[in-house]
């Protein structure tokens, strides 16, 4: 996540294509900043809500069905490949990824 000059790390609690979730307590609400997934295009959003270091984000150019569809197959393979290779992953497919928020 950028928010300014600052890059900070978050963990995504829930997305869908108009936004996602995140743990991030810093957040303020109406703040614009940047958000970057893994395997994803960077993209703006807006904070709509902040409350307990959990804030909601609204994508102001939502995300495509086939692009979020997409993006939630490539990462439940990824966390198969990892259940294989190193036991479980330490979070599911979603909740747990850390994004980049960029501003």
């Amino acid at each position: 996540m950028v928010i300014g000059e600052e890059i900070r790390l978050v963990e995504v609690e829930d997305i869908s294509q108009r936004g996602l979730r995140v743990r991030a307590p810093f957040m303020q609400v109406n703040q614009e900043v940047t958000i970057q997934l893994d395997g994803l295009d960077r993209r703006k959003a807006i904070v709509r809500w902040a409350q307990a270091g959990t804030a909601g984000l609204n994508f102001i150019r939502p995300l495509g069905f086939e692009q979020l569809a997409q993006w939630t197959v490539e990462q439940q393979a990824r966390s198969r490949s990892n259940d294989e290779l190193a036991g479980p992953p330490p979070f599911d497919f979603v909740r747990g990824w850390q994004v980049q928020v960029i501003s």
